[in-house]
């Protein structure tokens, strides 16, 4: 049996590609929480110009794991392309606004 949770987020950057139509990536960085946690694929979906980063680890339930900080360093392709104007990026419990021009 796993034990499935949000993993800690300590930053989101939005990097804009110089294409058109544009199109954006996220790195997401943060923490796992102990030896035993993986961190599972990162889901997404957007709704106009709000977009949101599900990021889960999963880890057995149960079980003594150590207590060592994993840290993650992930980029991820944002759906879509983004017309000039206003972005909310939401990850986990972090939330960003961003810009295309």
């Amino acid at each position: 049996m796993l034990d499935i949770g949000p993993a800690q987020i300590e930053s989101v950057d939005v990097a804009i590609a110089e294409s058109f139509p544009a199109r954006a990536t996220a790195r997401v960085r943060g923490f796992l929480g102990d030896g035993c946690s993986e961190l599972l694929p990162i889901e997404q979906s957007r709704t106009g110009n709000e977009v949101v980063l599900t990021v889960q680890r999963s880890r057995p339930a149960g079980v003594a794991c150590i207590q060592i900080v994993a840290a993650f360093d992930e980029v991820v392709a944002l759906q879509g392309t983004f017309a000039p104007g206003a972005y909310r990026l939401s990850v986990n419990d972090v939330e960003i606004t961003f810009r295309v021009d």
